[in-house]
């Protein structure tokens, strides 16, 4: 097959369905490459895929995929002049031509995979046999009554958030349980667009250098003191833009952020991340990654006396309190209001819809409160308990998460509601949990699917028996 005939999208539908990167494969420079997680499709500039998680040589790194015909089109394409490709860990291109090094704005060398064409030619070939597919059948989960629909959906549950448990398992081993509890909050305000970024931001200033640093200075609070450090890190004080300040309110708040900054980053020998790595394109200015890390400053504030980790057992672990209070009680925890700047901006610039009437609301509203604790607290403290050997403490969440209120809608559960008709039946609505949305979730991503559509039972229906019998 001539290479002219192929686009890059199909490379894109190999990259994202192929088994071929499920098996530990070799890169082009001899490293063992072990494809974690293949992160999300970029719809904005930069590398094709954003928030990779790759092993290399027993290593686990986080970054971006670029993905080519041809070895030769990053340095065609002008990639290596462009520093919104320095997180780029990974680069995938057919093994066509002999492979140039390919190297980052930065001088960085990044890994390649080379996959052979015979294997890319048989994947395409399936591919489009299946262009006009036989249509799917009913959905086999709709056929049965409650109480299995129930079971299998709190069985899919749990299993996606053991996998969810299981991915901050390799992290554990190099930081601290607060390190972890901070990598993964900054990382799920990051969203889609900056998750990467934000995982940088995190290890550039860890949560043992801001508690350190907002317990013991006395030139700022402690919250301006995070502040100052996240957003310096981040490059967002970089170069000082006094002379760019085109307001008094932005001047004020922004000057002892920058002064505190300048003397900091000398002291801590931080080198500051490039505001290029940063995503604004087709964001809402409300989540916009500045107003992202004021919100960090402000809950990070929160757990600065006991720590992360200290501070949510103490609340979990309160046997005075009920399982629907200790959930409310996590998620008012995780909500961030905004202060008297941030209501009126979302960066360091002067923008027509700043002005009092124009309150951007929340730096960390009540659904992405919910939804940390959700994907980030509750997997994160489950590996913990099995780590300590607390069964009471797995129990208490597992309890927790079962009893959890529902996260907000998404495109995939609302479709998962419609086609098993679980909203119809008896009771449906006033089950309904974030355990079960969370089986929906579980089940669309590994069960459904052209003639699939029994998976979910014969996968799920004999843990969900077992469960029952237990």
């Amino acid at each position: 097959m001539a290479l002219k005939n192929i686009a890059e999208t199909d490379l894109h539908q190999f990259w994202e369905k192929s088994e071929y990167f499920s098996h530990l494969l070799l890169s082009h420079s001899g490293s063992e490459i072990e494809i974690i997680r293949r992160g999300k499709a970029n719809t904005d500039g930069g590398p094709d895929y954003r928030g990779i998680v790759i092993r290399i040589d027993g290593k686990i790194t986080h970054g971006d995929c670029e993905i080519h015909i041809s070895p030769l089109d990053w340095s065609r394409h002008g990639h290596q002049k462009d520093a919104a490709y320095n997180q780029t860990c990974l680069h995938l291109a057919l093994d066509s031509v002999p492979a140039p090094q390919i190297l980052l704005e930065n001088g960085s060398p990044v890994e390649q995979i080379l996959v052979p064409q015979r294997i890319f030619e048989e994947f395409l070939s399936r591919s489009r046999k299946k262009k006009n597919p036989i249509q799917p059948l009913n959905c086999a989960l709709a056929q049965e009554n409650s109480t299995v629909k129930i079971a299998i959906l709190q069985t899919a549950g749990h299993k996606r958030l053991q996998q969810k448990s299981s991915y901050f398992a390799e992290r554990y081993s190099a930081v601290s349980w607060d390190q972890l509890l901070y990598e993964g909050l900054c990382q799920a305000l990051g969203y889609a667009k900056n998750t990467q970024p934000f995982c940088t931001l995190s290890r550039l200033v860890p949560i043992d250098l801001l508690f350190q640093e907002m317990r013991h200075t006395k030139i700022l609070s402690a919250e301006k003191t995070a502040a100052a450090l996240l957003f310096g890190a981040a490059g967002f004080l970089e170069p000082h833009p006094q002379a760019e300040f085109t307001s008094a309110e932005i001047a004020e708040y922004s000057r002892p952020l920058i002064k505190f900054w300048s003397h900091l980053r000398h002291v801590l020998q931080i080198q500051p991340m490039q505001r290029t790595q940063w995503q604004f394109f087709r964001l809402r200015p409300q989540n916009f990654p500045t107003r992202r890390i004021a919100g960090i400053a402000g809950l990070i504030t929160k757990f600065q006396r006991l720590g992360i980790l200290e501070y949510l057992l103490h609340d979990i672990k309160n046997d005075h309190l009920s399982k629907a209070e200790i959930n409310n009680n996590l998620r008012q925890f995780f909500t961030v209001e905004a202060d008297h700047y941030w209501c009126d901006h979302f960066d360091f610039k002067m923008r027509e819809s700043s002005g009092r009437s124009s309150n951007l609301g929340m730096l960390i509203g009540k659904n992405r409160a919910a939804d940390l604790v959700v994907n980030i607290v509750f997997p994160v403290l489950l590996f913990y308990a099995g780590e300590t050997g607390d069964g009471k403490l797995q129990n208490k969440l597992l309890e927790l998460y079962s009893s959890h209120p529902r996260l907000q809608e998404n495109s995939i559960t609302r479709e998962m509601l419609r086609k098993t008709g679980f909203r119809k039946m008896p009771g449906g609505d006033s089950n309904y949990n974030v355990c079960m949305q969370q089986g929906f979730l579980h089940l669309a991503k590994n069960s459904c699917g052209a003639n699939q559509c029994n998976r979910c039972l014969e996968i799920m229906l004999p843990f969900a028996s077992r469960e029952g019998e237990n």
